[in-house]
């Protein structure tokens, strides 16, 4: 009987022993677990973040699409305001309405900048590029329109100063030139 309860001890003392490390290797795969939910977690707030980073329209972009739909758009009978209502407004509303949009979209100032550059290398164009400059000139009948009036101050730096650096200068918030602004133009024209 002695020798019995000394292999219980014995058998006891290892079943103690065994459920010790088992707790010991249960603490570290709970913990384990908690900081892998912990890092799923941030990785998920970080993707949410990028989302909302990257889905909002890039000012020089939504510029890029405004001017180009107000160069290409041959159909102006009627245009929709922001809530969504259509009116048939005249021509010079028109000018005005498009002008405006691409004002709104363009806080960085670089379809100004693009109109200040083309103005002040006139010679030399490109269709579209004239064409950009026709907007701007069929908008000079617009006196009392804020947008026509930025945009003909554009137009007038450029002429007055036929010097691109000095366009770059006064629109120092937008990093695009006009060439690369161009292509952005070009390329929103093929989607």
């Amino acid at each position: 009987m002695a020798v019995s309860a000394g292999w219980r001890r014995v058998l006891l003392m290892l079943l103690l022993v065994g459920m010790v490390r088992a707790g010991y290797h249960f603490i570290r795969l709970a913990l384990l677990a908690a900081m892998g939910l912990a890092g799923m977690y941030m990785l998920h707030m970080l993707a949410q973040d990028y989302n909302k980073i990257t889905n909002r329209p890039r000012p020089a972009v939504a510029a890029t699409r405004a001017l180009f739909r107000a160069i290409t758009k041959r159909d102006v009978s009627a245009v929709s305001d922001e809530r969504g209502a259509v009116e048939a407004p005249s021509r010079r509303g028109v000018m005005a309405h498009l002008l405006r949009q691409v004002l709104m979209q363009d806080p960085l100032g670089c379809a100004r900048k693009l109109v200040c550059q083309l103005s002040a290398s006139t010679k030399g164009l490109r269709p579209h590029e004239t064409a950009i400059l026709r907007l701007v000139q069929r908008s000079e009948e617009d006196d009392d329109d804020e947008a026509a009036a930025e945009f003909r101050a554009a137009e007038q730096l450029g002429q007055s100063s036929k010097d691109a650096a000095k366009c770059a200068a006064r629109y120092s918030k937008c990093l695009i030139e006009a060439r690369a602004f161009l292509k952005l133009l070009q390329a929103a024209g093929t989607r």
